[in-house]
C-alpha cells in the first residue's frame, strides 16, 4: 500500500536494502516497488535469511498470518531478527503477535504509526514504538520517519494509534 511503498522508498534513499516479498502481490504492487528501490527477495524465507528487521506494513487482518510466516521462516533460517509490527492493531494482538516471534526467538517492537505516508522530507508520520527492543528502530529515525519511543512495555505503540484515531 500507499505506507510501505512510501517508507521503503525513503529507507533505500536513506542508504538502507529493502528486500520484500512480493510473491502474491499485485503487478502494480511489484512495479512500485521496484522503482522505489526495493530488491524481491521471492519468499518470506529468503527475505527473512536477507534481512536484520522487517517492518510489516499491511492490512491488520493479515498481521496475524504474516507474523506467523516471518516466525516460521526465522526457525527454518536459524535467523533471530526484528519484527516490527506497524499495522493499526490492538495491544492484546501486539501481545500475541509479540509471542508468535519471541517463540521463534525474534525480537517483537510494536509501533503505532500516526501521519500519512511521507512524501517529502519535512512530512514523515510518527512511527510510536514500544516494547523492551524498540530502539532497535532508532537508526531508522529522519528516513522517512520519526521514531518516538512511547514505553517499555508491548502494546502501548498500539495503543496510541488507537487513541489517535478515536481522538481524530
Amino acid at each position: 500500500g500507499n505506507m510501505g511503498s512510501a517508507v521503503g522508498r525513503f529507507l533505500a534513499e536513506g542508504g538502507f536494502e529493502v528486500v520484500s516479498c512480493l510473491a502474491g502481490r499485485s503487478d502494480f504492487t511489484k512495479e512500485r516497488a521496484l522503482r522505489y528501490g526495493f530488491r524481491d527477495a521471492g519468499s518470506i524465507e529468503e527475505m527473512v535469511a536477507a534481512s536484520d528487521l522487517v517492518l510489516s506494513i499491511l492490512d491488520p487482518a493479515r498481521a496475524e498470518d504474516i507474523a506467523g510466516a516471518v516466525a516460521d521462516a526465522m526457525k527454518t533460517t536459524g535467523r533471530a531478527i526484528v519484527f516490527a509490527d506497524c499495522n493499526a492493531t490492538s495491544p492484546a494482538t501486539a501481545a500475541r503477535l509479540n509471542a508468535i516471534i519471541e517463540s521463534s526467538g525474534g525480537r517483537f517492537v510494536d509501533v503505532g504509526i500516526i501521519g500519512g505516508a511521507p512524501d517529502r522530507k519535512e512530512n514523515f508520520p510518527n512511527f510510536c514504538t514500544s516494547g523492551p527492543h524498540a530502539d532497535m528502530l532508532l537508526p531508522l529515525d529522519g528516513k522517512g520517519v520519526h521514531i518516538l519511543k512511547v514505553g517499555e512495555q508491548v502494546g502501548a505503540g498500539s495503543a496510541i494509534k488507537i487513541c489517535n484515531g478515536a481522538w481524530n
